[in-house]
């Protein structure tokens, strides 16, 4: 997100926040960003605060409560 700054808060980890209100000078780990992202868009349910996810949180070996039909398939590798 533009003009969001990165940053990984243990607190936000233990504590659960309301996604509705996200602040103008909030930072986002990758993986909140992500998880904030999905459940916008309807594709993850919200049980779960988006500071609760980790990156491999999303691997597709994982068993996340998906919404709506969406799935993550599997990984593929990419050469360049």
């Amino acid at each position: 997100m533009e003009g969001k700054e990165y940053g990984f808060n243990p607190i936000k980890y233990i504590r659960r926040v309301d996604e509705n209100k996200i602040k103008q000078n909030q930072s986002f780990f990758c993986s909140e960003l992500v998880a904030t992202a999905y459940i916008t868009i309807g594709a993850l349910t919200n049980e779960r605060s988006p500071a609760m996810y980790f990156p491999g949180d999303f691997s597709s070996d994982e068993n996340l409560n998906w919404a709506n039909g969406a799935y993550l398939d599997y990984e593929c590798a990419i050469e360049i």
